[in-house]
């Protein structure tokens, strides 16, 4: 057992060679530091994803986009630029799940098989479906937005006042009037009040009978 003197002897040294040590300097070492910790790049930045993006292809995608939504300013061009970038993505992810149940089912021959075994919880595959999701509810609300957007700007009269996210703005109904016609009314002549004759009893006559 190593007593406290040569501990600290040891922590001593081990600063001494660390302080000699700079890290990578080539371009490769420094790559390979940069992605050491990177187990299923689903967080990955721009620079780990260049071995998986092609350009021309992205940028091809991009075009249609626009040639299809034809966006009249920079603002819905931002959006349709969302729009691509995120069917990128969800076409990736779908790719990267269809082949790794490709590769259980080599392992395990077995379609069902393969599906528990990534259905399993904390499977990573659990984190690509719910990335998938969110990419499906992203590109929904970017449709949604950019439909609204060219709607908006090409009403006339339209004011950026009335430009709110994922809200609608009242609309005051105009006044309704009753333009019905209804038959004059006619005024019955008011019937002479009939005067009430008083009524009188007459007098009793008295009573003379004799009593007994």
């Amino acid at each position: 057992m190593p007593t406290p003197a040569q501990k600290l002897k040891r922590a001593e040294q081990a600063r001494i060679n660390g302080a000699k040590s700079h890290g990578p300097v080539t371009p490769e070492g420094l790559d390979k530091a940069r992605t050491a910790s990177l187990q299923h790049g689903l967080y990955a930045n721009e620079d780990t994803l260049k071995s998986t993006i092609d350009p021309a292809r992205f940028e091809e995608l991009r075009a249609e986009y626009h040639a299809l939504w034809q966006p009249s300013n920079r603002y819905i061009a931002d959006k349709v630029n969302d729009l691509a970038s995120a069917r990128w993505q969800l076409d990736r992810l779908t790719a990267i799940r269809r082949d790794y149940v490709a590769d259980v089912y080599l392992d395990l021959r077995s379609v069902t098989d393969a599906e528990f075994h990534v259905s399993a919880r904390g499977h990573i595959m659990e984190r690509i479906e719910a990335r998938i999701r969110r990419f499906n509810v992203e590109m929904s609300r970017l449709e949604r937005d950019i439909l609204r957007l060219k709607k908006h700007f090409n009403s006339e009269g339209a004011s950026h006042n009335s430009l709110k996210t994922n809200e609608t703005v009242p609309q005051t109904p105009p006044e309704r009037r009753d333009t019905r016609s209804f038959p004059a009314e006619t005024v019955q002549p008011a019937e002479a009040p009939v005067a009430l004759q008083p009524v009188f009893d007459p007098p009793k006559a008295p009573d003379t009978a004799p009593r007994t």
